[in-house]
């Protein structure tokens, strides 16, 4: 059994990411009544306990790089989580949603102007982000779990601050990208001070080579 700790993502990305992982030689099986991952024997894991993303930085930092442990996120929330100076992004992987290029994260609205005034209410994704790469200094920013597209459109909001991938949903609900955030790749990170950071760079290029074989 090897010693590295490896977070792994639930949600839009735990079937791509235990795709990316067999190809690697490390299949694994998720139990959904059970918080890990179970891993083959002689892995080079430890353990894989299965967790929101958005959770990933936290206890990374909190961790302090005791212990080898690293994660499959997307970069936003790295950005996001306020722990980026504790964080090193050792490899960036292909694995957006539906398709091969990183998410942008994006201001969206009903027309391309961009206005920032106390009346304005904006719905977001992130805690983070809207203060500071949107340019929000006098709106109202209120934070979701998602749906971010319907908020806009029906529910009152002038703007949000969301996830762009192929901006079809997006025409579809009859709003436009007003700015552009930054560009989320899928992302292993690990601490800084990690005691295990060759190791763990070492599977970094291992997963980025898996991620190159054909399906």
């Amino acid at each position: 059994m090897g010693e590295i700790i490896f977070l792994k993502p639930n949600g839009s990305l735990e079937a791509s990411s235990s795709v990316l992982l067999a190809r690697a030689g490390e299949p694994v099986v998720i139990d959904d009544r059970s918080p890990m991952a179970i891993i083959r024997p002689g892995s080079i894991f430890s353990m894989m306990p299965v967790m929101r993303p958005k959770n990933m930085p936290k206890l990374i930092a909190a961790d302090g790089g005791r212990n080898p442990i690293c994660a499959m996120l997307g970069y936003d929330l790295v950005v996001d989580s306020g722990f980026f100076n504790d964080l090193e992004v050792v490899v960036e992987l292909p694995l957006a949603k539906r398709t091969r290029k990183p998410i942008t994260v994006s201001i969206i609205g009903k027309d391309r102007k961009f206005v920032d005034k106390p009346e304005i209410k904006v719905a977001s994704l992130y805690e983070n982000i809207g203060r500071g790469d949107a340019g929000f200094r006098e709106a109202q920013i209120d934070v979701f779990d998602g749906s971010i597209e319907a908020l806009v459109t029906c529910c009152g909001y002038d703007y949000g601050i969301d996830v762009v991938e192929t901006g079809k949903s997006l025409r579809e609900a009859g709003l436009v990208v007003v700015k552009r955030l930054l560009v989320s790749p899928t992302v292993l990170v690990a601490h800084r001070n990690s005691p295990m950071m060759t190791e763990i760079r070492r599977l970094g290029e291992k997963l980025l080579e898996a991620s190159k074989k054909k399906k």
